[in-house]
């Protein structure tokens, strides 16, 4: 019997139940178990880092091949040409060091990684001026109310920070720092 046979019993089953008896416990139990019959033999999707996703993108984009995704030492440099924004020899060694997870995500699909956010506030300050903020109109950080808008951005990852040059609010005493959802 194959997969497809089985499902196709239980949907079976389940229709005359819920002719005999409607909706009770034991039809609960064959949906469950139809549900987990479906699932069978799926490919779960791997979870990696954005930077990752990226990089796998960028490789499918320029019609690279799995192998030249994990390990495009010939010719790296035509391969790896001045449009991919991030770091590609981060990628690589990503990769390389997560083969098994890279090969996945290149045939499975992938999910990305959710990063963690911050608030940033200036301990003993007014409250108009307490948190750290980002104005992404202007680009430019500054000390505000706590407040979200489209233009502003009050949540933060450890990255962004450190690359503006706020790392030090994680062990600095002048901050607390309040890891978001």
């Amino acid at each position: 019997m194959t997969k497809q046979e089985l499902i196709e019993k239980y949907e079976y089953e389940l229709k005359l139940l819920r002719l005999q008896f409607g909706e009770i416990l034991r039809t609960k139990v064959y949906e469950e178990l139809l549900d987990y019959l479906k699932q069978l033999d799926e490919p779960q999707k791997v979870t990696i880092p954005q930077f990752v996703a990226d990089w796998i993108e960028y490789c499918k984009r320029r019609n690279f091949t799995l192998f030249e995704c994990l390990d495009p030492v010939d010719n790296f440099e035509v391969l790896v040409g001045e449009d991919f924004e991030g770091d590609a020899r981060k990628c690589i060694v990503w990769c390389r060091s997560a083969s098994d997870k890279a090969a996945r995500a290149w045939l499975d699909g992938y999910e990305i990684e959710k990063e963690k956010r911050y608030t940033i506030r200036f301990k003993n300050i007014r409250r108009e001026t307490r948190y750290l903020k980002y104005d992404r109109v202007v680009k430019d950080w500054y000390f505000g109310v706590k407040q979200y808008s489209k233009e502003t951005k009050i949540y933060h990852t450890r990255k962004e920070l450190e690359e503006a040059g706020f790392g030090e609010v994680f062990n600095s005493p002048l901050f607390e720092v309040e890891e978001v959802e």
